[in-house]
């Protein structure tokens, strides 16, 4: 059970498109942690990071969103 009300996860605008990962999203995190100057992980380790980050918004109400560039389809990341 929650302890906290979860924030609003699906958000848009005619621009963008803010909602929460899914595990097939993990190809796309790997990519972003790439492009950010990390060392390119496993997508598996990307896939238990979103897993686990999913756990843990249903704990606090609290989540780490992607945004979408609704025409490009490519995204960033903000912590809410």
């Amino acid at each position: 059970m929650s302890a906290y009300e979860p924030m609003a996860v699906h958000l848009e605008t005619k621009r963008l498109s803010m909602q929460p990962w899914a595990e097939s999203d993990a190809g796309e995190l790997c990519a972003l942690v790439t492009e950010r100057g990390g060392r390119a992980p496993a997508v598996e380790r990307c896939r238990e990071a979103i897993v686990s980050g999913l756990a843990k918004t249903a704990v606090t109400g609290l989540a780490v969103l992607p945004i979408r560039r609704r025409d490009e389809g490519d995204l960033s990341v903000i912590a809410g």
